[in-house]
């Protein structure tokens, strides 16, 4: 459920923010976004700028790759998977591992 969110979000988002997807009748989220030329190195740059602002995340480097940009699926998947790793790192997190440990101890 949370990859059709993120679908949705970078859908408008490409529609609104791109110039070149102003010539595109449907985007749908398994559309090649390089063979559309909606995407090239700077709007994959702005796209990246957007994910990591409007989801409060940071991608790996490795992610960082033009193949997980090839679709807004992709992308999605790319997301969701910062989003879930950004949790796991959390303070909180930790902090909930940790007293749920002093639950279970004698």
């Amino acid at each position: 459920m949370r990859i059709n969110l993120i679908e949705r979000e970078l859908h408008d988002f490409l529609l609104s923010a791109i110039p070149a997807a102003a010539r595109v009748a449907k985007l749908e989220p398994e559309d090649r976004l390089f063979e559309l030329s909606l995407l090239d190195s700077a709007a994959m740059i702005e796209t990246i700028a957007f994910c990591e602002e409007r989801f409060a995340i940071e991608f790996p480097e490795g992610d960082l790759i033009p193949d997980n940009f090839e679709t807004i699926r992709q992308i999605a998947k790319v997301v969701d998977r910062a989003i879930a790793a950004q949790a796991r790192k959390s303070p909180w997190r930790r902090l909930a591992r940790k007293i749920a440990g002093w639950r279970s101890a004698p």
